[in-house]
Parts: structure tokens; sequence; C-alpha cells
């Protein structure tokens, strides 16, 4: 895993500018932890805030999830949230489908 974020980041290097990264790059970059002040070091005269804006434009942005601290047994009364930059075809676009810590109606065996 450590020799594929490796290779990522010399892939990246060779955009030299931002506007040459591509969506899909640029979202497998921020999939796998790389962080808009590290994109811009990789890149020739770019910012972070330069890559935050970049991104936003092509709609890479956080998705918020939660993690029921409680199993399901019973409502969780503190919530986890973490943040990820999946697609948003991958979070849902229904409350249910993208809250993934609603309780089920199945017993536990």
């Amino acid at each position: 895993q450590i020799q594929d974020i490796v290779n990522l980041e010399a892939e990246a290097k060779k955009f030299k500018h931002l506007a040459a990264i591509p969506a899909p790059f640029m979202r497998e970059l921020k999939q796998m932890g790389f962080g808009d002040e590290q994109i811009a070091d990789l890149l020739l005269d770019c910012s972070d805030e330069e890559v935050y804006e970049y991104r936003k434009k092509l709609g890479i942005t956080r998705v918020f999830k939660m993690v029921d601290t409680c199993s399901a047994e019973f409502e969780a009364k503190t919530p986890y949230y973490y943040s990820t930059f999946e697609s948003a075809a991958l979070a849902g676009g229904t409350e249910s489908m993208s809250n993934e810590s609603i309780r089920s109606k199945k017993k536990k065996k």
C-alpha cells in the first residue's frame, strides 16, 4: 500500500500544473489521503488554496458519514462522524442511503 502512495505521488509530479490534472486522478489523490497542501507542493507555482478551488470546481468535495457507535443494538446518542472523498454516486442521494447508522428491524442471533 505504501508503494501505491509513492507511485501515485510520482505520477502527480508529472503533471507539473494544476489545470493538467484530470478529475479522476484528483479524486484518486484525495481518496489516497493527499492533502491540498501536499498536492500543491508536488506542482509548480501552485498554492493549497488554488488546489482547493480547483477540486471544488471539479466537484470533488468531502462527504460526511456517520458510524453507529452502538452497532445498531439501540439508538446511538454519540455517533461518530468522519469525512471521505468518495464520489457522490457512492454516497447516495437520499437520507437513508447516506446515513449508515439507521437501525435495522432485524433481530440479532
